[in-house]
């Protein structure tokens, strides 16, 4: 049986098998999924390249796909187009130095595509021709440092192709030749820095390939060798930064090469450890341009840390939808921004961005004991560097140790009167001493004891007056003389004495204006001057003057814009420059105490959402606000927002009340109802790639135009007086949150200044004139990063038939042959009249004649007869 074959059926089973296995920890990297629903034509993707364009091109089982970041394109084959794709099936994918792709497909041989005219050129196996390619099933494809193509056959061997030639140099087995290649099933061709060409067989082992001799050495699997190669089917061939050379087996797992001692170090899966490598049926290795090693793998991928030798496990998870796309990785591409696009069996299209991993995200994994116990995250302390604490609302106390990456759980249990009251948290702070102060959800307050483990309940006791006044615990705060200072739901605000273990009452009372403004205490905060603040729900917010045992209110005024924008108090924040900070229901206030008025910050004004729920001021003096609505970084100084949702890493849209945390290093944790996003304000940048922007569509009348080339193309368009209704698309190549890519366009000729299209990604021009234009549009990437460089189309339109420079030759021919036959007819009439005229005056003078005549004859006759 063909040896093709065999892999099918061990791809299939191995496909239908590998079941997704608990991830070996907590992993942070989240992964953009692509597939059919995007437009992807089909859902196994084996070959991943980009042009020179920015194109992305996808290789699948059944056609080639040009992405855009918005759009595929799909090429399919034609039996009625010659120049359309050889076969549907393709296997690899490469794009040479000329910037032409070449397709490996299944039984349709070599493929040459050239993106500028759309056209394929194929090559494939003639039995007659043995420089012809030698096998119609090309399964990888390496371009060398000569120009030349290796390609990779499954039966052929491998084939060494000149452009320029187009010849092909075929290597294959010869069982009467011990230097010839070790086998015919070829998977993967490799050049090293040194020049030297590696090739990988399935079940031949590695071939080192000897130019001047054109003979192989072989390196195969001993069983009685520990030091070799750990098994023949070679599937993946790589040399890092570092020129290591890495070999990849379907069976065997990863292997590194040290080639002056001709040994192998294997790196293969143990059940037993967990940092081991995940699974020994390797697809694809790569090395990004950060420096870190991936591994594709048939369950999943594998970032390796090649210093600790320890690798880290990621893979699909149906209910995770920022897990792997697939579970059997196929091939690794590194775009011209750094986004890693893989291709997957069945999974379609995984893609990773770290420039979207801003914000690091832990969450709750139903298959993993070690995440997040709940999704909710309440509260946040640190007590050391490598401890922090989180109250989640559902899941209890987590202990949660960075260097592991595990999450330690501390839950209610109802037999044992030392744990947890409940497990509907709902705040957390420290004191002094490090203990952890708990407000829970009808469980009271709870003091947790890091070194014993063990809870402390404090519940309402309604025959101790000097009980907690009410069992739901909002914020428990700590100030500067370690009084632990309570806000309840129902019971107004609580002091502390830790000593006594008595708990003092603040009410409202409606008769006393010195009171607390309500009894629903949603926030604490202490100021440098030892002044301590409530804000409440629904009645303002108080200054406690202690001396006094009164409150002073700031309540909203619908008359006074000077006064707190709401009067529910979500968080309360003293900056470094002593300015006060309230975040409300309705937006951001300032508070000067001097003046008694605050200024306000709304939606309006740059907010996300109008509804703060939690504030953190980073060491650049800018403010962290978490709202409804994503996160936000505010400048006080220009009165700037910069806004980020959850395409860029945040858990969701909506964060939770005071769940807000800055710990010594400046690092910052915000919980919402989604988990928990880390991240350093430092490292939080702007995405500074200027992406390249193409024209996808011209269109007449809303109707696809279709041209010679594709319109990127295209310099200059000649439209009739027919054609001046039309459009144009266009996509900027960034493929970061594409969503938020912005454009810009112009017409010269016609419009005066660009024009700001926000997100949208079409123009459209009617009934302009005939006359020469010039189309103009430029992009942003999704940060507002302007790339200046805009691609411009000519445009004319020709006049209709009555108003081109013949139509108008002939109008003056016409009126000239006009004025002329006026004037010979004029000039004829004239004449006519002279001849009338002279006639007349010949018949007068002949009239005259004949009358003097006759007068004379009269005379003559008087005279004769007298």
């Amino acid at each position: 049986m063909n040896r093709f074959h065999n892999f099918i059926i061990v791809f299939i089973c191995i496909g239908l098998s590998s079941s997704p296995s608990p991830a070996v920890e907590q992993t942070n990297i989240r992964f953009e999924r692509i597939s059919l629903r995007q437009g992807l034509s089909q859902s196994t993707v084996f070959g991943i390249v980009q042009d020179d364009k920015g194109f992305m091109w996808f290789g699948t089982r059944d056609g080639l796909n040009r992405y855009d970041g918005y759009n595929f394109k799909v090429y399919k084959h034609d039996s009625s187009n010659p120049n359309s794709l050889s076969n549907n099936f393709i296997w690899a994918l490469m794009k040479d130095r000329k910037g032409h792709i070449w397709i490996g497909t299944h039984g349709g041989g070599l493929d040459k595509f050239d993106p500028e005219t759309e056209q394929f050129t194929h090559y494939k196996h003639n039995p007659d021709n043995p420089s012809s390619l030698s096998n119609n099933v090309v399964v990888g494809l390496f371009e060398d440092h000569e120009g030349n193509i290796w390609i990779s056959t499954d039966g052929g061997g491998a084939s060494r192709f000149n452009p320029e030639t187009e010849q092909f140099a075929n290597y294959m087995h010869d069982p009467n030749i011990p230097g010839s290649l070790s086998g015919n099933q070829v998977w993967a061709v490799h050049q090293d820095g040194k020049g030297i060409i590696w090739i990988g067989t399935s079940g031949n082992g590695l071939n080192k390939f000897n130019p001047e001799t054109n003979t192989f050495t072989h390196y195969k699997n001993n069983p009685n060798d520990p030091g070799s190669l750990s098994h023949d089917a070679v599937w993946a061939i790589y040399e890092d930064k570092n020129d290591e050379l890495w070999i990849g087996t379907f069976g065997g797992g990863l292997n590194k090469f040290d080639r002056k001692a001709e040994k192998f170090t294997r790196y293969q899966h143990d059940k037993n450890n967990p940092r081991s490598l995940p699974d020994n049926y390797v697809w694809t290795i790569f090395e990004d341009s950060t420096g870190v090693f991936w591994v594709g793998m048939n369950k999943g991928l594998a970032r390796f840390d090649r210093s600790r030798e320890m690798f880290t496990h990621y893979q699909y998870e149906a209910n995770k939808p920022g897990s792997l796309a697939g579970n059997q990785i196929k091939s690794i591409y590194e775009d011209s921004s750094g986004i890693l696009w893989m291709g997957t069996y069945m999974g379609g299209i995984a893609k990773f961005d770290r420039k979207k991993e801003k914000f690091v995200l832990y969450r709750h994994g139903s298959d993993n004991a070690d995440s997040i116990s709940n999704n909710a995250v309440c509260g946040i302390v640190q007590d050391d560097p490598d401890i922090l604490w989180i109250a989640t609302n559902g899941g209890g106390l987590n202990k949660f140790e960075p260097k592991t990456d595990r999450f330690t759980h501390y839950k209610h249990d109802p037999d044992n009167p030392d744990s947890i009251s409940t497990n509907s948290l709902l705040s957390l702070s420290m004191d002094k001493e490090g203990m952890l102060w708990i407000g829970t959800f009808a469980g009271g307050l709870n003091k947790f004891d890091p070194e014993t483990k063990t809870f402390t309940r404090y519940t309402n006791d309604p025959e101790n007056q000097n009980s907690l006044s009410d069992n739901t615990v909002y914020p428990a705060y700590a100030d500067m003389s370690g009084i632990l200072w309570i806000g309840t739901w129902k019971g107004g605000l609580n002091k502390f004495d830790p000593e006594t273990g008595k708990f003092t009452h603040y009410k409202h009372d409606p008769d006393d204006p010195g009171s607390i403004s309500h009894d629903f205490v949603l926030c604490i905060e202490e100021d440098e001057s030892g002044r301590l603040w409530i804000g409440t729900a629904g009645a303002g917010l108080d200054l406690f003057e202690r001396e006094k045992g009164i409150f002073r209110h700031h309540k909203n005024d619908p008359e006074n814009h000077n006064t707190i924008s709401n009067n529910t108090i979500h968080a309360i924040y003293e900056d470094r420059n002593s300015r006060i900070w309230i975040g409300t229901a309705n937006g951001l206030n300032q508070f000067d105490p001097e003046k008694e008025k605050f200024t306000r910050y709304m939606k309006k004004d740059g907010l996300p959402s109008d509804t703060v729920l939690g504030i953190l001021e980073d060491d650049q003096e800018n403010l962290w606000l978490s709202t409804k609505n994503g996160l936000s970084r505010f400048n006080p100084r220009s009165g700037s927002f910069r806004n980020y949702d959850f395409a860029d890493g945040l858990q969701g849209k909506e964060f939770i009340v005071g769940s807000a945390f800055k710990n010594k290093k400046g690092k910052m944790f915000f919980g919402g109802i989604n988990g928990l996003n880390v991240f350093d304000p430092d490292n939080i940048k702007d995405n500074l790639f200027k992406p390249p922007v193409v024209v996808t569509s011209f269109k007449i009348l809303n109707k696809e135009i279709h041209l010679n080339k594709p319109v990127y193309e295209i310099k200059e368009l000649v439209l009739t007086y027919r054609d001046n209704v039309f459009s144009f698309e266009f996509a900027a190549l960034n493929y970061t949150n594409a969503g938020k890519n912005q454009y810009a366009y112009i017409m010269e000729g016609f419009d005066r200044d660009w024009i700001r299209l926000g997100t949208r990604r079409f123009a459209g021009y009617t009934n302009l004139n005939h006359g020469q234009y010039t189309f103009r549009v430029k992009a942003s990437n999704n940060d507002g990063i302007w790339n200046e460089e805009n691609t411009a189309i000519k445009i004319k339109i020709l006049p209709p038939p009555w108003k081109t420079w013949w139509a108008y030759t002939l109008y003056v021919a016409m009126l000239a042959c006009a004025i002329g036959g006026y004037i010979w007819h004029k000039t004829k009439a004239q004449a006519e009249e002279l001849e009338r005229q002279r006639k007349e005056l010949d018949q007068e003078r002949l009239a005259a004649e004949r009358l003097r005549r006759i007068d004379k004859m009269k005379d003559e006759f008087l005279a004769n007869t007298s």
